[in-house]
């Protein structure tokens, strides 16, 4: 029998300054994977299109729109969050920015002879573009230090993506054993089982400068989702993008033993790394390396973590907003990442818990117009990536916070100083002070009493809604409301966004059926906006 060829569907994405370049590089992808499937013989079929817009933001991966064209592979360029995602495999294209490695080595040399860090581990955290030379840059300090240096990497197993391998698979309970150098011949039958587990390996690893996202999961935690912060025998959780994994000796997630060095420019990551970095658990010091693109020496600063006291002291004050609250909208911000249902029904649980209301909203990129149509809601929750989590815009007339804000603006964590945007670190929050959050919004009896506002600068009585029950007299057939713990009783449904509207001026075009005098239709002005025939 002939060789059957194997078609594949790539999408490759761009962010909006990289779009000019996008067809060339494209051509060129396309023809680099026709040669090397001809000296390998292998007969693949490869069909690359792109992604001209995106559903949330450019670092995540749009794994909606790739979908869309049944998608087997993502290539992703430019900056990422690196997000797991839910079903497709991803190859990023982190890109090169220079760096001169012996300064650095240099200025690191310098800072560590002040007694006060005497001792301590490096912390090694990177923005991507500097990824190919980490390598080397933590193997120089290594033997110029003569110290442990903890390198932050790019998270490869997430533990709920498939290994895919190019050519053929076919699951060990029949279907798919990996045939070399040959297409699966049963390719119809693999499909029809709904495992199109394709692999791209031989062909991503030739490519310069792109970071594949292989998955290894554990077979056995096939249908779970285990994620890497939330094992509380783990060490390893996400910092910046990054995973990090700590020696056993350590505490899970404690950084005191460390200093953190971050070598990148000034934005997005390196403000949610310090947040995680500078606080309880934090490191002992925060140096942040910002090297020069013109080939010049960069600069080293020793205290990088007063680049983010501003805005943490910002996220506290929108978080004491959002504490009256008494109707919260959860935003999803991200529909690729995996764990985003999970934090929503989380989410939901939480509200729920709190005697409060809560609606859910997808509307694609956020923008004050779009928020400004719900005007019955107090408070925002935004789930989304790390990077695109934190808005601080004062346009916007309520306050957005993100979802561990919340746990401690509905009372279930006190704020300590610990902070982290990742979703796994709000999925994987200590047992101990979850179920002590649940006994506090389920059992206290103080949940009604009055708490004093840092923001208004006095008391305010609780922002929850009052539950109100149908008791069913089943002698007289009729319905009355009741507060008590009466048999036969039904939660009568309380809107808050009706009740919103009927206090509103104008509640929309009503339709007044039976009011107004039916009168037949009559045939109107023809013509421009300008000019409708009557000059």
């Amino acid at each position: 029998n002939p060789k059957e060829t194997c078609e594949y569907n790539v999408a490759v994405q761009f962010p909006d300054e990289l779009l000019p370049d996008a067809a060339n590089v494209c051509w060129l992808l396309e023809e680099h994977i026709n040669e090397i499937c001809q000296e390998r013989n292998l007969s693949i079929s490869v069909f690359l299109f792109l992604l001209g817009d995106t559903t949330h933001g450019a670092c995540c991966v749009d794994e909606v729109a790739a979908l869309h064209l049944s998608a087997d592979l993502v290539v992703h360029y430019g900056r990422a969050c690196l997000s797991p995602t839910q079903s497709l495999q991803v190859v990023y294209g982190f890109g090169r920015q220079p760096i001169l490695i012996d300064p650095l080595i240099d200025a690191v040399k310098t800072q560590m002879e002040d007694d006060s860090v005497k001792g301590k581990d490096i912390l090694l955290l990177y923005d991507l573009p500097y990824h190919y030379e980490i390598e080397k840059i933590a193997s120089l300090l290594k033997s110029h230090l003569s110290m442990h240096v903890n390198t932050g990497r790019v998270p490869l197993d997430h533990g709920h993506v498939q290994q895919r391998s190019m050519g053929c698979y076919r699951k060990e309970s029949g279907c798919c054993k990996k045939v070399e150098q040959e297409c699966c011949t049963a390719k119809d039958q693999c499909s029809k089982e709904g495992d199109r587990n394709n692999d791209f390996s031989n062909v991503q690893h030739d490519f310069d400068g792109i970071q594949s996202s292989d998955q290894s999961p554990n077979p056995h935690q096939a249908d779970n989702l285990q994620l890497v912060s939330k094992d509380p025998e783990s060490n390893r959780f996400i910092v910046g993008g990054l995973e990090v994994e700590l020696p056993e000796s350590h505490n899970c997630g404690d950084l005191s033993n460390y200093i953190l060095l971050y070598i990148g420019g000034k934005g997005k990551q390196l403000e949610n790394i310090l947040m995680r970095c500078s606080g309880t658990y934090g490191c002992a010091s925060c140096w942040a390396y910002e090297p020069r693109c013109d080939g010049q020496i960069g600069s080293l600063s020793n205290d990088a973590a007063s680049l983010c006291r501003r805005g943490l002291n910002r996220r506290y004050f929108l978080t004491q907003k959002a504490r009256m609250a008494s109707v919260i909208g959860i935003i999803v911000g991200s529909l690729a990442n995996a764990h985003y249902t999970h934090v929503v029904s989380k989410i939901r649980r939480r509200i729920q818990e709190s005697g409060r209301t809560s609606y859910t909203f997808a509307i694609g990129k956020i923008n004050v117009h779009k928020l400004a149509n719900f005007g019955e809601i107090d408070c925002f929750v935004l789930v989304a990536c790390a990077e695109n989590s934190l808005l601080d815009s004062r346009d916007y007339h309520v306050p957005i916070i993100t979802p561990f804000e919340l746990e401690i603006a509905l009372e279930t964590r006190e704020w300590d100083g610990y902070y982290s945007l990742e979703l796994s670190d709000y999925l994987g929050l200590e047992k101990g002070t979850d179920e002590e959050g649940d006994d506090k919004s389920c059992n206290s009896d103080d949940s009604d009493k009055p708490f004093f506002s840092v923001v208004t600068g006095k008391f305010e009585s609780s922002r929850k809604n009052d539950e109100h029950f149908l008791s069913i007299d089943n002698k007289n057939d009729t319905e009355h409301e009741s507060t008590g713990n009466e048999e036969n009783r039904i939660i009568a449904y309380n809107s808050k966004g009706a009740e919103y509207l009927k206090g509103r001026e104008y509640q929309g075009l009503q339709a007044k059926i039976g009011e107004d005098v039916a009168t037949p239709a009559v045939k109107g002005q023809m013509g421009i906006a300008s000019d409708y025939g009557n000059r």
